[in-house]
């Protein structure tokens, strides 16, 4: 496989050999892969292309609101939006 860098990134990856603590191009790319694993890892999937149902993901991030936070959100957010967001007059 073949990679292209922009300027910087290749630069960073120069200065990271350079420093001695990579030997090569190589293990800077495959440490950085390693990190990019684990971050994939513990974090939640990004949204899918259709695969997975838009309600499970909508109820799975609610779940993460405390209560404190739902109590907290205006009964008439939908209808006077505007109002919170941009201080207009609240509609009846």
């Amino acid at each position: 496989m073949r990679i292209t860098l922009n300027k910087e990134s290749e630069k960073f990856v120069s200065d990271q050999v350079s420093s001695g603590r990579y030997r090569s191009a190589d293990d800077v790319v495959q440490h950085g892969l390693a990190l990019l694993q684990e971050r994939e890892k513990d974090s939640p999937s990004p949204p899918s292309n259709g695969d997975v149902n838009l309600l499970e993901n909508v109820q799975r991030l609610a779940n993460g609101v405390s209560e404190k936070d739902w109590d907290s959100i205006p009964s008439d957010l939908a209808k006077n939006v505007d109002h919170y967001l941009y201080g207009t007059r609240k509609n009846p």
